[in-house]
């Protein structure tokens, strides 16, 4: 209602179900950008998934909106800001999950094997074992972290 959207389209029902088990909608104040913080807190919070995080009555999203409409109107300069923010910190995201799933290609490709019979100076051990630590911590730390949209359920959780 606020947005003047569904949260959720599909060509079919079916599509819309799925989207509304596995996605999260757009954030409020992409489709309204002068809406408070609060207000869109309030809206998320009702989106939630889990239900142990939506309001558990009609009276606390009362209150909450009550909070809401004494909340001051979010200043352009900042609405712009926010949108600048979130969309460089999804480039960042971006290139940093490419980065780690080419890293992770290239350590697979190559036959380590090799390293082990290489007899040389402690520096240049130290040297080698730092690239080789560095490109396997990279590669497992881009294992088993989550797309956008987990980065997104943690911050309207957070709220």
């Amino acid at each position: 209602m606020v947005t003047g959207s569904p949260a959720f389209q599909g060509d079919t029902p079916v599509a819309v179900a799925l989207k509304q088990i596995r996605e999260y909608p757009k954030r409020p104040r992409e489709i309204v950008p002068k809406l408070s913080h609060p207000v869109e807190a309030a809206i998320l919070k009702c989106l939630q998934k889990d239900p142990a995080k939506r309001f558990q009555s009609v009276s606390e999203l009362d209150a909450a909106l009550e909070r809401a409409a004494k909340a001051r109107a979010v200043p352009a300069w900042r609405v712009s800001i926010d949108r600048e923010l979130c969309r460089a910190d999804m480039i960042v995201r971006r290139g940093l999950r490419d980065g780690v799933e080419a890293v992770s290609a290239f350590a697979k490709r190559q036959d380590w094997r090799a390293l082990t019979k290489i007899r040389t100076e402690p520096a240049t051990a130290l040297v080698v074992s730092v690239i080789l630590g560095g490109a396997i911590t990279v590669a497992l730390y881009g294992r088993g972290k989550g797309s956008a949209n987990s980065t997104q359920r943690d911050y309207v959780s957070d709220k």
